[in-house]
């Protein structure tokens, strides 16, 4: 296989309950097909599962209620609307989205006060309770609840961090006017490249609105394009601010902190603090046996990210769901491979 190996369902290796087939490298629809050689096929009960990329909600919402999906993601104020249904299902996800600013070509994003002021303008409760409403929950700081305990303690690392991102209209209007003042600016103008999903499209629409109604002078633009897309304009620097987000693959919180690493290369800005990288680097080396100290890095690196605004946490994500009641036993998990259905079944 060799530089084609991965890149469709024919080039890739298959050990588990099921083989990926009709995947191409760029279609939008493939399935999971029953793997007869799997060493407990004979208690695998689906044959088959079919997948399709359904970008619009409403088109999902139909397919499901006729009949044509088992499964359906919803976002906005569908997920509001099916919040009694029996088929509801919201599924917490081990991440992070945040506005991510161009530090590189983008100069006024250095000054301290114009940072302190985006963030807070915006209402976290309001943005993952009234515009998401999808059981997503409003950052406090950049590592979620429930995520990950303390080895030693047995505590939480999010209550252990504390309280980071508030709301303040009038301090934050306050900040903004100081920080044109240092720039020497009567006017901004500023690019929000994120996704062209519902849900992206709803953060982003909701933090236009409220940057550009409560700040003299700034106007917001608004760009959504695929998600590989806005990955490969991160990466070239074509972008102001990015609306992305970060997830664990591992249930550790350095796997969500590496990101504020000035070395890690989704760290488009890049956001670059040397104590920080030296407390992540440390965590991952000096103290990697310690886990008291090894805590306290990553307690102490966030801390400085947060204080100084580097990264600008929202909300931590969930993804409600329609899931056919009928179907049982499918496994759900925050970090590493998201589904297992090794155990699932429909019901008579």
């Amino acid at each position: 296989m060799g530089s084609e190996y991965g890149t469709s369902s024919d080039t890739t290796l298959y050990n588990g309950p099921f083989i990926l087939t009709g995947w191409d490298g760029t279609n939008q629809s493939w399935s999971y097909q029953k793997n007869e050689d799997y060493w407990d096929a004979k208690n695998i009960t689906l044959d088959k599962i079919d997948v399709q990329v359904i970008k619009e909600v409403s088109t999902a919402l139909n397919l499901f209620e006729s009949g044509g999906l088992d499964d359906a993601i919803l976002s906005g104020e569908s997920a509001k609307q099916y919040v009694d249904n029996e088929a509801y299902v919201v599924e917490p996800e081990a991440r992070t989205n945040y506005l991510q600013f161009n530090y590189t070509d983008v100069p006024m994003f250095s000054n301290a006060k114009l940072r302190e002021a985006f963030s807070l303008i915006l209402d976290r409760e309001e943005l993952a309770n009234t515009i998401l409403g999808n059981g997503s929950l409003p950052a406090t700081a950049f590592v979620p609840h429930d995520f990950v305990t303390n080895p030693v303690t047995g505590n939480d690392f999010a209550d252990d961090a504390g309280d980071f991102l508030t709301y303040d209209k009038e301090k934050a209007k306050q900040l903004f006017d100081e920080a044109k003042k240092e720039l020497g600016v009567d006017t901004i103008e500023i690019d929000l490249l994120g996704d062209d999903d519902e849900a992206s499209k709803l953060v982003g629409q909701y933090i236009q609105g409220e940057l550009q109604n409560n700040f003299e002078g700034l106007t917001i633009n608004l760009s959504n394009v695929p998600k590989n897309n806005r990955i490969e304009k991160g990466q070239s620097g074509d972008f102001d601010i990015i609306l992305g987000g970060w997830g664990a693959i591992l249930p550790d919180a350095i796997n969500l902190l590496d990101i504020m690493n000035s070395e890690t290369t989704f760290n488009v800005g890049p956001y670059k603090n040397e104590k920080v990288d030296q407390l992540l680097n440390d965590a991952e080396t000096v103290n990697a046996n310690d886990p008291e100290a090894r805590w306290q890095n990553m307690l102490d690196a966030q801390a400085i990210m947060l204080n100084e605004k580097g990264f600008i946490p929202l909300y931590h994500t969930a993804e409600v769901h329609l899931r056919n009641p009928k179907l049982k036993g499918v496994e759900v998990h925050s970090v590493s491979a998201r589904y297992d259905y090794r155990n699932a079944y429909v019901a008579e």
